[in-house]
């Protein structure tokens, strides 16, 4: 079943709330991202292209690249300092052709990059879900 705008949201403020991205909640996040990118390709999800799995979460690197299959051609805003284990980040994603200032869609803070990353992908995926009504 598709999830709905509200319901991307209160997972991003769920993981955003939680220290790490781990267990039942990666398990979570990863089965919201893999029916909505099956919905945008129009495909079940066994057939939308390679799966995220939970494991998928857990680094930067393999988030960012989650984010680009996602949202291919968006704009990536990172900022912060990291320090460890209590770093500040500010993630922003925005599509790359609308102007410098305008609204950025997926904004999130957080402690953790990856787990900032995740969060503002959320948020994204809220917006589109939005959108697509």
């Amino acid at each position: 079943m598709a999830m709905t705008s509200l319901q991307f949201e209160e997972l991003g403020n769920k993981v955003e709330a939680q220290h790490s991205l781990t267990g039942l909640l990666a398990v979570e996040v990863a089965e919201a991202v893999n029916r909505f990118m099956a919905r945008q390709s129009g495909l079940p999800v066994a057939m939308a292209g390679q799966a995220v799995k939970p494991e998928d979460l857990g680094t930067t690197h393999q988030v960012l690249h989650l984010v680009d299959r996602v949202t291919p051609g968006w704009t990536i805003m990172l900022r912060g300092h990291a320090f460890e284990p209590d770093g500040h980040w500010t993630c922003s994603l925005r599509p790359s052709d609308v102007e410098d200032d305008a609204e950025m869609i997926g904004f999130a803070q957080g402690p953790e990059l990856s787990k900032t990353l995740i969060v503002a992908l959320l948020r994204v995926l809220a917006f589109l879900t939005r959108k697509a009504k």
